[in-house]
Formats: C-alpha cells, sequence, structure tokens
C-alpha cells in the first residue's frame, strides 16, 4: 500500500511477497497463491470504496500467513492495507491496531507512508507526542510532498519541535 513513488528507493518499502525473516524461509506456495488472491481483490474493492469488503479481504489473506506474522514481509504490506480500509472510513481507532502491528514487520519501520500513517493514528486516537515523533520521520524520509492532500495539521505537527 505504499505510494510507488516510495518503491525501490533509500527507504523500507512493505511488500506482498512470500519471504521471511529466517534464513530462506517460505510461505508454502499453495497458502501464498490464495494469499495474493485475497490481497488482489481486497486492492480492487477498497479502488472501487467497498472498504469493509476489502477490509474482509485482507484480513482473509492474513489467514494464510503462518506464525508469528511479524516474521513476514507480507503482514507489513496487509496489516497497512488493514489500516487503510479503517483510515478511508475514518475509523481511526480501528487502524491504530493494524498499523502498531506492521510497524513490527519487516520493511514497514522506517517507511515514510507507514510513518505517516501510524502518526495519523496515534494522533487521532490521543498521543499527540508520539504522533509527533512518526510524523516527523515521514517528512524527514518522505520529504513534504508525502503531506499533500492531507489536513495541515499532520505536517505542522510533523515540523513541530519536539516537546520534552
Amino acid at each position: 500500500m505504499t505510494p510507488a513513488r516510495f518503491l525501490g528507493g533509500a527507504h523500507p518499502t512493505t511488500r506482498l511477497d512470500d519471504e521471511g525473516l529466517a534464513d530462506g524461509a517460505r510461505i508454502p506456495t499453495a497458502d501464498f497463491a490464495a494469499l495474493v488472491q485475497a490481497a488482489r481483490e481486497g486492492e480492487r474493492l477498497l479502488a472501487a470504496g467497498d472498504l469493509r469488503a476489502a477490509f474482509e479481504a485482507f484480513r482473509r489473506a492474513l489467514l494464510h500467513i503462518p506464525d508469528p506474522l511479524e516474521a513476514w514481509n507480507a503482514s507489513g504490506w496487509l496489516l497497512v492495507a488493514l489500516a487503510e480500509c479503517a483510515i478511508r472510513a475514518g475509523d481511526w481507532k480501528r487502524a491504530y491496531r493494524p498499523m502498531f502491528d506492521a510497524m513490527r514487520c519487516p520493511g514497514t519501520y522506517g517507511n515514510p507512508w507507514a510513518h505517516l500513517r501510524m502518526g495519523q493514528c496515534r494522533l487521532e486516537t490521543g498521543d499527540p507526542t508520539r504522533a509527533r515523533d512518526d510524523l516527523a520521520r515521514a517528512l524527514r524520509h518522505g520529504g513534504r510532498t508525502i503531506f499533500d492532500g492531507l489536513d495541515p495539521k499532520y505536517l505542522a505537527l510533523a515540523e513541530a519541535p519536539p516537546t520534552s
């Protein structure tokens, strides 16, 4: 769910692939095929604006990932996708947990888009200090354009000096 301008850059990206953290670990082929099918359905539904159905498709895709979830690249991608559905629905509380969990997955921590969304979730659920940290990280690594089209309060907080 990372915007294309961040793919392949110097920053971590969430990836929908079958790789895990352990040497050579892979999601079994049949499970990965089902995961990709559900994820692509989720993308289609998200693009069509059917947020509830997209959320359910992404949730189904997660069922095909072995435990622990935080050991797989695809988990971060899917958790960010779940949060994106909730964010677009304006449900910051529902978006918070998948974003929080995604930050423990490979390729998510350090990703400017993920930090932007995590910062928004933190701010909207009452944690402005930690929100500022995530939003500042998004600004530092993604630039001002990552805030384009968003409420100006997010950029203002990202540019605010840290509080002691």
